[in-house]
C-alpha cells in the first residue's frame, strides 16, 4: 500500500482485516514530513502557497505547536495583507491506533491532528481525515 505522506509515497503493509486495521498505530499512516510556518508574516505565507499544496499547515513558534493555518486562510489573509486565523488542532500519541484516534478527527474545524511523540511530546508527523480515509480504503480494496 502507498501512502501519500506529503511530499512523497510512502509504504506500508497492509492489515489482512478490519480489526487489524484498527489496531495499527497511527504513525504507521501518519506522514512524518510536516511543511509548517514559524510565523505568519506576508513573506512565509506567500512562499509557503508557493511552494506546497496541502490545504492546512501547523503554526510552530519557538517549539510549541499554536494550531493550524488553512490554504484559504493564507491566501485571504495575504490578499487584505491581515494575519490568518490559527484553528485549533487535535493531537495524538504515535502508538495511538485509528481505531482509538478517528473520531478526534470531526472534532476540530481543520480535519488533521498533529501525531507527537508520547514521552517528549516533539511532533513526529501530521495526518488528515483525508488521508486516513485514502489508506483505509486502500486495505478495503
Amino acid at each position: 500500500l502507498l501512502v501519500q505522506d506529503g511530499h512523497d509515497l510512502h509504504k506500508i503493509r497492509p492489515p489482512v482485516d478490519l480489526q487489524s486495521w484498527q489496531n495499527l498505530p497511527i504513525s504507521a499512516v501518519a506522514s512524518p514530513k510536516i511543511v509548517s510556518l514559524n510565523t505568519l508574516s506576508q513573506d512565509e505565507l506567500q512562499n509557503i502557497i508557493d511552494h506546497y499544496s496541502y490545504n492546512a499547515y501547523p503554526v510552530i513558534k519557538e517549539g510549541k505547536l499554536e494550531g493550524v493555518v488553512s490554504r484559504e486562510g493564507m491566501k485571504d489573509a495575504l490578499l487584505k495583507k491581515t494575519v490568518p486565523k490559527i484553528h485549533q488542532v487535535g493531537v495524538c500519541f504515535s502508538d495511538q491506533t485509528v481505531k482509538e484516534v478517528g473520531n478526534k478527527f470531526i472534532e476540530y474545524d481543520i480535519h488533521m491532528l498533529i501525531v507527537l511523540d508520547k514521552n517528549t511530546n516533539s511532533i513526529k508527523g501530521i495526518i488528515t481525515l483525508h488521508d486516513l480515509i485514502r489508506a483505509q480504503s486502500a486495505v478495503q480494496s
